[in-house]
């Protein structure tokens, strides 16, 4: 190029391209090191430093897209012959308080009280009170929506069109979740849910094997699983846990006595230390098909 510029208008446009070119390489230099900040990542990515006016808006939109889902949730329960009048009777077994009682708070919390949350307390609002209401919110509608149908629940509780508008608000507190934390200051891992899995009997014939799949965020290399049974706290069998995105399956060798107790979940680091509260759970009475009558191939 050097050899075509002769006139000082000349070198003034040349002058003016090496300008141009470098604030083009500095801006796309600054937008691959940075762009990580303006999208959400996958569940357990992240290093919790996203901007908080972009996330604000997914935040909001997601907000907005989980009280409408409350309101096909209640839609749905008058449609079976669950009116307000009788959700205000139905306790569930887990957080002591009414589905009526849970509907009325999404509708608060995620009408008005989230948001407020989010742009009047910052980053420190968001982690000691949004993400850990939104947290507690999601296990109570799984809880309240997954009660066994011997329970003495009315019938349409197990609707497909109730289980189907649960579900699908579950899921938008999930990602409620999933957000909210991203911008949080914490590493702390949250348990979203949990899926149990009875492999199989042991040749001893005195154990049995469960499989535990827990969908967590903030989850670490070191991380694994603990079983709670019966105030007895079981680890999980040695070289038996993995850990893919959000998700740590774990194995579990449980005497006869202990598996017909209560049982909750918890994440631990690698010293064996708590990291969460434990989360109830209901294990499977029998082997899936898959691995009924065998273990696990090794």
């Amino acid at each position: 190029m050097n050899d075509n510029v002769n006139t000082i208008d000349e070198e003034q446009i040349r002058t003016a391209f090496w300008t141009l070119s470098d604030l083009v390489l500095d801006l796309s230099y600054a937008w691959n090191s940075q762009r990580k900040m303006f999208h959400s990542l996958p569940f357990g990515q992240g290093d919790h430093s996203g901007f908080l006016g972009t996330d604000l808006v997914l935040i909001s939109r997601n907000l907005a897209a989980a009280e409408d889902q409350v309101y096909e949730l209640e839609a749905a329960l008058d449609s079976v012959l669950i009116p307000q009048s009788e959700r205000q009777t139905i306790y569930s077994s887990e957080g002591g308080m009414t589905i009526e009682d849970l509907l009325r708070w999404l509708h608060q919390f995620l009408g008005d009280e989230a948001k407020t949350i989010a742009i009047e307390g910052g980053r420190n609002g968001i982690q000691t009170s949004l993400t850990p209401t939104a947290a507690t919110l999601q296990k109570l509608v799984q809880s309240h929506f997954s009660q066994a149908e011997n329970d003495g629940y009315p019938p349409g509780l197990y609707a497909a069109r109730t289980q189907n508008a649960a579900k699908s608000l579950e899921r938008q507190l999930t990602n409620l979740v999933c957000l909210s934390s991203r911008i949080s200051r914490s590493d702390t891992p949250i348990l979203l849910n949990i899926r149990t899995e009875r492999i199989a009997d042991t040749t001893s014939n005195s154990d049995v094997r469960i499989r535990v799949e827990a969908r967590c965020l903030n989850i670490r290399p070191d991380n694994d699983l603990v079983l709670i049974a019966g105030g007895e706290t079981v680890p999980s069998d040695e070289d038996r846990t993995s850990i893919d995105g959000d998700t740590i399956t774990s194995e579990f060798t449980l005497s006869h006595d202990l598996s017909d107790c209560d049982h909750r979940v918890s994440v631990v680091d690698g010293n064996g230390n708590m990291l969460t509260e434990g989360m109830k759970t209901t294990l499977a009475v029998e082997p899936s098909a898959q691995f009924k009558g065998a273990s696990r191939a090794e």
